[in-house]
């Protein structure tokens, strides 16, 4: 077992999804939350020194979200982005398993192995020469080599840089030639810095990369849909698809649903990853591309996808295949009903075989924006809170019901920002409550929740439900970390 950082990117839609999406991956790669221990420090246990800045607001995302499904009343007290720390310390059972999690991830900027931390480069190379002269010698002797260097929360300083080499000579005596381009051993030097008004320097990371964003590249970006020939006005976010693909726990031969599929844009994902896709709509249109999708007309006429097909985009058809087939994966199957008549078919009555068969539901209901008139009309229900709940409740009836023990169902869930009280100088919290009250279910565990803010005092939370083994009671809803 290995204990490594994790460098993860911060953006500012998916900052509460950071945590999440690691845990998953290494449940992805069979790698327990007792073995991976994810925190800040680089102790498993925690002995040494926090590099969390010691204020009041400290309590998790995921935490906090899931005492409001518990009902109870609790200060927000949430970290806040601005003093969010992107630099986690986890246990793997190999650097092999963790350049698979970051070959999958999207949030993952890099890997490093670090030799030593502190807050002087006298203290680094110090710890250098009495414990670390092992690594120099397996890393640096005689193997090419380069510096990446990076200010997180200040300007990286070139000549700061040329200062840190100077007094770190000795570490680099005996490597090899410098090759920016394609260096054999890359090494690591963060610094990190409060993010407030005194910028203090946090901790100096000193290691070895194992992977960076600049061996793989943003592969994701393939996908995105100024690349795809046909668009549509429902499609998912093509990084929050993947990264719910991630929560999932998708991989090659899971078989994933979305009964509320739209054009897609989940089924797409999972099926980049190998999975078995089915998916529904009620709306027909969408199905087939009926006056609501349109070609893309910014998309080169020309490329190895396209000559494929043996056409050019306007000749396409703009029904929901044609994406699967314009990046040569597996088509979904897809039907046409309404998910409160379902037409699954049940293997409860086959010998021998279980009633639930899908591995994994994706989906992003069709309410609010996404929620047309002819939606609204063949659900005969009305708009607002009594849609959603509608929605919601079908949607979950059918995760009970279809979820193989230990899958999962990851939705997108509407909710208002909290508004601010003035007299308390503190947010009122009933909102997010009152979305959220309605995902407890006794068969469904809540495993992970973050929330993504929108624009008009709107936001969404990204929802991760497990099925349970067993029944448990509602008013006792367990929570797994």
């Amino acid at each position: 077992m290995v204990r490594l950082l994790f460098w993860m990117s911060l953006n500012q839609e998916y900052n509460e999804l950071i945590e999440p999406e690691l845990e998953s991956l290494a449940e992805l790669h069979g790698i327990t939350p007792e073995q991976f221990k994810l925190s800040h420090y680089r102790d498993e246990n925690g002995d040494s020194e926090p590099v969390v800045e010691d204020n009041e607001y400290n309590l998790k995302f995921n935490d906090y979200y899931t005492a409001l499904v518990r009902g109870e009343e609790i200060d927000d007290k949430r970290i806040r982005k601005s003093q969010q720390n992107v630099f986690y310390y986890a246990t793997v059972p190999s650097e092999e398993h963790a350049i698979a999690m970051f070959d999958r991830s999207i949030q993952l900027k890099a890997i490093i192995d670090v030799w030593t931390e502190g807050q002087r480069y006298s203290n680094i190379l110090q710890n250098i020469r009495t414990q670390h002269q092992h690594n120099v010698e397996q890393t640096l002797v005689g193997k090419s080599w380069c510096v990446k260097y990076n200010c997180f929360n200040a300007k990286n300083d070139t000549d700061k840089l040329v200062a840190i080499l100077e007094e770190m000579t000795e570490v680099f005596e005996r490597a090899g030639k410098v090759d920016i381009k394609n260096p054999e051993t890359k090494i690591a030097i963060i610094e990190n810095y409060f993010d407030d008004k005194s910028r203090n320097l946090r901790t100096i990371y000193f290691g070895r990369y194992l992977r960076d964003r600049s061996d793989i590249g943003y592969w994701w970006d393939h996908y995105a849909l100024s690349k795809r020939p046909i668009l549509a006005p429902t499609t998912l976010e093509n990084m929050l698809a993947f990264i719910m693909a991630n929560l999932a726990l998708v991989k090659k031969g899971s078989v994933v649903l979305d009964p509320f599929a739209g054009s897609a844009g989940s089924l797409i994902t999972a099926s980049h990853f190998g999975a078995v896709c089915f998916g529904s709509d009620i709306d027909m249109r969408i199905l087939k591309g009926w006056g609501v999708a349109h070609h893309n007309r910014n998309l080169p006429q020309s490329g190895k996808a396209l000559s494929n097909m043996h056409t050019d985009t306007a000749d396409l058809p703009t029904h929901i295949y044609t994406n699967f087939k314009f990046y040569g994966l597996t088509t979904a199957e897809m039907l046409r009903f309404d998910n409160r008549y379902t037409v699954w078919r049940s293997m409860g009555a086959l010998q021998n075989c279980r009633k639930e068969w899908v591995d994994a539901i994706i989906t992003d209901p069709p309410y609010g924006i996404r929620a047309s008139a002819k939606h609204r009309r063949l659900l005969h229900d009305g708009t607002g809170n009594e849609a959603v709940h509608c929605l919601i409740g079908t949607l979950l009836d059918l995760a009970e019901s279809m979820l193989v023990p230990g899958g999962r169902l990851v939705f997108l869930l509407p909710t208002k920002n909290d508004r601010w009280e003035v007299q308390a100088k503190t947010y009122c919290s009933h909102r997010l409550t009152d979305a959220l009250h309605v995902i407890k279910r006794d068969k469904l565990l809540v495993k992970h929740l973050g929330l993504q803010s929108l624009t008009g005092g709107a936001s969404r939370f990204i929802v991760v439900l497990e099925k349970a083994p067993t029944p448990i009671s509602s008013t006792e809803v367990e929570f797994k970390n």
